[in-house]
């Protein structure tokens, strides 16, 4: 294990010769040790695709809904070699943590300057409708190119799918886990279906 983190650091001083690179490795759990740095931490990355689940349709790996319902800060999911983004989307449904997904990506400089997209399928209320236009004239007064797009769909996940795949689209950024683990084995997940559903990075936003 530690040849593979020196292997790790060696790729990104290659790729990235500017950037500085600690070491931290220990045994035991990952959110503990992802916790230990929670003061410094702007983001975590992660791969989707766990040995434990290798063979199995949803192919996430068991420690990312782990890590995603006890962190504060956004977690980038990669399952393919990573590219330049040019054009992000933002699913939104109303909830609290679809708004602040937004409220994130507007206080953020990561996606400023990328094409980008709120998009919002299914039948939903007048109140949601009025949150997704409030969300994009804020990312748009914090300088963002955005639009946003209210979908009808049978299934919001195929509706969202969708819509990035036709609009070549090569980021998604998710409220993560908006239910409890209690109500989601009675609801199912948009965030674990979309993130076992699509190759492109996903942005989780707690």
């Amino acid at each position: 294990s530690n040849a593979l983190v020196q292997d790790a650091k060696s790729h990104i001083k290659d790729s990235f010769a500017d950037v500085n690179v600690r070491i931290y490795q220990r045994h035991g759990k990952l959110l503990p040790s992802i916790e230990h740095f929670k003061e410094e931490n702007r983001a975590i990355v992660m791969g989707r695709r766990g040995e434990d689940h290798k063979n199995s349709r949803i192919n996430i790996g068991s420690q990312i809904e782990t890590v995603a319902r006890a962190s504060d800060i956004p977690i980038l999911i990669c399952s393919e070699t990573f590219k330049e983004p040019s054009s992000y989307m933002i699913a939104f449904d109303g909830s609290k943590t679809s708004i602040k997904a937004a409220w994130m990506v507007s206080k953020s400089p990561l996606l400023k300057g990328l094409k980008g997209h709120i998009v919002m399928v299914g039948n939903h209320n007048d109140a949601a409708k009025q949150s997704m236009s409030a969300a994009a004239a804020k990312l748009e007064d914090a300088g963002f190119a955005v639009e946003a797009h209210h979908l009808s769909a049978s299934d919001a996940v195929d509706g969202l799918l969708t819509f990035q795949v036709d609009n070549d689209i090569d980021i998604m950024v998710v409220g993560a886990y908006g239910h409890s683990k209690w109500q989601q084995l009675f609801l199912g997940s948009t965030t674990t279906e979309i993130i076992a559903s699509t190759l492109s990075p996903v942005i989780l936003v707690r």
